[in-house]
């Protein structure tokens, strides 16, 4: 269950980039505004920007 929320996550800030609304050197939203967004907990946005970051 939990890898389907990173997916979604995942997925999300990838179409976010394919069509514009995120460019090169953007801000992601906020852990909380996203967690709000797409109905995950809040931990859920963090944990997985924290793996896009490594």
């Amino acid at each position: 269950m939990a890898t389907n929320r990173y997916s979604h996550i995942a997925d999300a800030i990838r179409r976010q980039i394919t069509t514009g609304i995120l460019s090169a050197g953007d801000r992601l939203p906020a852990e909380t505004e996203l967690a709000a967004h797409l109905r995950v907990p809040p931990a859920t946005p963090l944990t997985e920007y924290v793996c896009l970051g490594s």
